[in-house]
């Protein structure tokens, strides 16, 4: 298990210090969100080409999920980082010498097999470092990941775009993730101790509370508000570009301007939120989120006018932001093994990060890019209907344990 040093300072501090490194780990990220698009429009990709590139990211998280757990049980949380970092950096580098849709297609699967082994040991490294911080910080993890993916990455994206070129773009992120392994290797980095003290777990043992992790229904129902969060955070990106690139013929800054617009009130609101909402049950930051998203949707799926994709952004990235935590809320009670935990909520991540640029790409092509949009106010609206049916059951007296969760402070 991890090893935390004495006192409340050296908590911080070890936290201060996992921090960072999600920034990094963001910066590489949001950098190819921008890159890797805007690259595939380039070397002339559709629209359904271009969601399946961007999709094929995803596809790590969950066809590795289980197999990077187990070997983070197995070998701890260090050798893993390292390794794959080192690789994710080489596929990125490779992206320099891609002249044609199909290479590239192969380039972001494999980087996002690299991402999703990153993104575990990250993930693992919070759930333990979750009970030992101050409740008001739960939300930081949130907003420094989305500050890499949605403000310092796409802000660095349009830049290079615009003075280097998209290829030597990549060199570039390739040379950020190569920083991540230096400062691993040079600075301490304690969060990344975690291993599992036991020599006698087996991979059978393994699979069986892997499957028993999944018959939680908290667990569950976290990985899906995860799910519909990463998701359309994913096709965000995604139906931005073919709306202002595709559609409205404009530069690609413009689209990292919009971006950032988000990003910066999904990071606002995650530093705040847990200050402003201390005293709201989980559901209400639930209803919160449908109330604001709803009607981003809506400018962003019907307005015509470049005012109103930045109001869209804005609403998105408040309403994003309000809903990262009311998963983390609930992920901060949960209990059993980090390693696995993290498997389960890095899958549903995943899966989203896969599909949902796909469907989204798919309903662009055959329909068109604002239908794409205007969809996503279906799975908001079912969440919302959820809501309402626990609080019909509680209202009727049943018991707590028949629903996934308690919706409690």
């Amino acid at each position: 298990m991890m090893r935390f040093k004495h006192g409340q300072a050296s908590h911080q501090t070890e936290y201060y210090s996992f921090l960072f490194q999600t920034l990094i780990y963001g910066t590489a990220v949001g950098l190819n969100s921008i890159l890797i698009p805007a690259y595939a429009l380039e070397l002339g990709a559709s629209a359904l080409e271009m969601g399946l590139i961007v999709g094929s990211r995803g596809i790590g998280h969950f066809a590795l999920v289980v197999p990077v757990s187990f070997l983070l049980e197995r070998f701890g949380a260090r050798p893993l980082f390292l390794v794959s970092s080192f690789l994710e950096a080489i596929f990125i580098l490779a992206v320099f010498f891609v002249g044609s849709p199909l290479p590239l297609l192969l380039l972001a699967t494999l980087d996002g097999f690299m991402c999703s082994t990153r993104l575990t040991v990250l993930n693992t490294a919070f759930l333990q470092l979750l009970p030992r911080i101050n409740p008001a910080q739960n939300g930081w993890f949130k907003a420094c990941m989305t500050s890499g993916l949605m403000l310092a990455g796409p802000a660095a994206g349009g830049i290079l775009a615009a003075k280097i070129g998209l290829a030597a773009a990549f060199v570039i992120n390739a040379a950020v993730i190569f920083a991540t392994i230096v400062l691993v290797i040079l600075l301490p980095a304690d969060f990344l101790s975690y291993r599992k003290r036991s020599d006698n777990v087996n991979n059978v043992n393994l699979l069986s509370k892997f499957l028993k992790l999944l018959r939680d229904r908290k667990i569950l129902f976290i990985a899906a508000g995860e799910t519909l969060n990463t998701g359309y955070m994913s096709s965000f990106r995604t139906l931005i570009i073919l709306v202002v690139v595709g559609l409205l013929k404009l530069p690609v800054d413009i689209v990292a301007q919009i971006v950032l617009v988000g990003g910066g009130a999904n990071i606002l609101t995650t530093f705040a939120g847990p200050v402003l909402l201390k005293n709201c049950q989980t559901k209400t930051y639930y209803h919160i989120t449908v109330l604001g998203i709803v009607p981003a949707l809506v400018l962003l799926g019907a307005g015509g006018q470049s005012w109103m994709l930045y109001l869209g952004s804005l609403l998105s990235g408040v309403s994003i932001g309000v809903m990262s935590l009311a998963n983390y809320k609930m992920m901060s009670t949960v209990q059993g093994d980090r390693g696995l935990i993290a498997g389960v909520f890095t899958f549903s991540a995943g899966f989203s990060l896969a599909v949902a640029p796909m469907v989204s790409s798919i309903l662009a092509d055959y329909f068109n890019v604002r239908t794409a949009f205007l969809a996503y106010i279906i799975p908001f609206g079912v969440l919302e209907g959820v809501l309402w049916l626990y609080r019909s059951r509680a209202a009727a007296g049943e018991p707590d344990n028949s629903a996934p969760c308690r919706f409690g402070r």
